[in-house]
């Protein structure tokens, strides 16, 4: 029996063997056979541009095992691995989006996806695309605006940048047709977009050709040239304003401009002559610059003369004028008395406040020659003469010219003057050079117009004709009659042995003063008249 039971079990376990076996060698002939490649598919490429693109993938199979990296390749070949550039997108199953930068503009290139696992690479169809191509930009030139004399507005609208950045934008000009960036031109920042443009330093009364402007890495786009011209600079228009204050030799007047004609004033004032129209080439004055209203202060009239004035301007343009107005000067108050004690006549004329002799005095009671003199007893001299002969001595021609001369006791006595009149003190002399504009200018206004040295004359706005009337030094000699110096007394002494005078010279318009005159020095003397 148990014989039997051995028999009929072995082809049973024989069996179970066998298929056991044959299922062992199932299971590794299935493992084998799963592990492939992935399975891939190229998605299209948009968002093409000049330098970038947009991709991907999806992977529908990881072939049995994971995928262990994806992304796509591309180049300029028409088979691209990922041994060309390629981009990394991450790894496993499903879709993904490939960012592509680094591309060259209108350039054809090959793309496709791929799918890493430990089997291998496997790739997606192949996709060519091209790049877009750079151009230059689109820009429109704006109108031409707010034309003046050296100056306009205009500017660009950019529409298009042609595919890059733009780095300088902004307007050219000319006076050729089709101006360029290598003429003038203003840079006005970057990118697209529109920008407004200052033109400056332009040429008045000129026609301009503009145009705007843009540039990128391909080059620069112009818009369309526009031309216009700038105003015409004119002279200034002016206005002269009334004469006022009129006196003997002094006025007032002025002007207003209203009108630059486009250029800055540079120069401004009044002009006046005898004739009807005065220039700037006559008597002008200089009142600042720029426009708006000035007054002027006009010297060194005649008395009792009338003139002709007019206010101006000068641009660039050259010199506008106003109208002419005219105006007379009033007379100057004048005379004549006689000294009784020796029957001289004198002129006298007033001058501000004061009423002075227009000659030097010629009051001679005695006479001595130079070697003659003392700083306490008055002596009385002629120039040149050396004698005592009070008639010999106003018989020459030096006496009739000059006068006399007169140490300081003679000027200190108190009765060198006649009646009514007196020496000027030293403050008298100062009121006078300071009513004739100070003691630089009054000379000029003094002094005669002939007899002095090279024509160092003055105008002599008062008839005050002083004279080149030379004196007598400490040392008792005359100075030399050269017509380049005059001295005058005051009757101010400055110490126990000088005094104070005045001197005008050939040499400029000053009236000089004297704080160290030796008390036997001779001087003339000009007579004030008592208040």
């Amino acid at each position: 029996m148990r014989e039997k039971i051995r028999f009929t079990m072995l082809p049973f376990l024989t069996m179970v063997a066998f298929l056991v076996f044959a299922s062992s060698c199932g299971e590794e002939d299935d493992i084998t056979s799963e592990i492939k490649v992935p399975t891939i598919t190229t998605l299209e490429v948009s968002e093409i541009s000049h330098t970038t693109a947009a991709a991907g993938g999806e992977i529908t199979d990881d072939g049995g095992v994971d995928v262990e990296a994806r992304g796509i390749c591309w180049d300029t070949s028409e088979e691209p691995t990922v041994n060309d550039s390629k981009t990394e997108d991450g790894k496993g199953l499903g879709s993904f989006t490939s960012s592509i930068t680094g591309l060259e503009p209108n350039t054809t290139y090959y793309l496709r996806a791929y799918a890493t696992n430990s089997e291998g690479t496997a790739y997606g169809d192949i996709i060519s695309f091209t790049t877009s191509e750079i151009k230059m930009p689109a820009i429109t030139t704006l109108e031409v605006s707010e034309i003046a004399y050296t100056s306009a507005t205009a500017g660009g609208e950019i529409t298009d940048d042609g595919g890059v950045e733009i780095t300088a934008r902004g307007v050219c000009w000319g006076t050729s047709q089709e101006p360029t960036i290598e003429d003038s031109k203003t840079e006005d920042g970057s990118g697209l977009g529109s920008f407004t443009s200052s033109i400056t330093e332009l040429e008045p009364n000129t026609t301009y050709y503009l145009r705007a402007y843009a540039t990128n890495s391909e080059g620069t786009g112009y818009g369309s040239a526009l031309s216009f011209t700038t105003l015409e600079i004119k002279l200034p228009t002016i206005t002269t304003i009334e004469v006022s204050e009129i006196d003997q030799t002094v006025a007032k007047a002025g002007g207003e401009i209203t009108d630059d004609g486009g250029a800055d004033v540079t120069v401004r004032g009044v002009c006046w002559s005898t004739s009807q129209e005065p220039t700037i080439d006559d008597s002008k004055t200089e009142n600042g610059t720029g426009i708006g209203s000035f007054t002027s202060n006009i010297t060194e009239l005649r008395p009792n003369t009338t003139y002709y004035l007019r206010a101006y301007a000068t641009n660039s343009a050259g010199t506008g004028y106003g109208s002419a107005l005219s105006f007379t000067t009033l007379e100057l108050e004048t005379g004549t008395f006689t000294d009784t004690r020796d029957g001289n006549v004198y002129n006298w004329v007033k001058i501000g406040n004061q009423v002075w002799m227009v000659e030097n005095l010629k009051y001679l009671p005695s006479v001595v020659g130079p070697s003659t003199n003392s700083p306490t007893t008055p002596y009385y001299y002629v120039h040149s003469y050396d004698g005592t002969n009070v008639n010999a001595a106003k018989a020459t021609d030096n006496y009739e010219k000059y006068g006399v001369i007169y140490n300081w006791p003679a000027v200190n006595s108190g009765n060198i003057c006649p009646s009514g009149w007196r020496v000027p003190t030293n403050a008298e002399w100062t009121a006078l050079t300071d009513y004739l504009g100070g003691a630089s200018e009054a000379g000029n206004k003094l002094k005669s117009t002939s007899g002095w040295y090279e024509n160092g004359n003055g105008i002599d706005l008062y008839g005050f004709a002083a004279l080149p009337s030379s004196g007598l030094s400490s040392d008792g000699e005359f100075f030399e009659l050269s017509s380049k110096w005059g001295y005058w007394w005051s009757a101010t002494w400055s110490t126990s042995w000088a005094a104070w005078s005045r001197n005008m010279n050939s040499f400029g318009n000053r009236v000089g003063s004297g704080e160290f005159t030796r008390r036997e020095s001779g001087q003339c003397v000009r007579c004030i008249k008592n208040n």
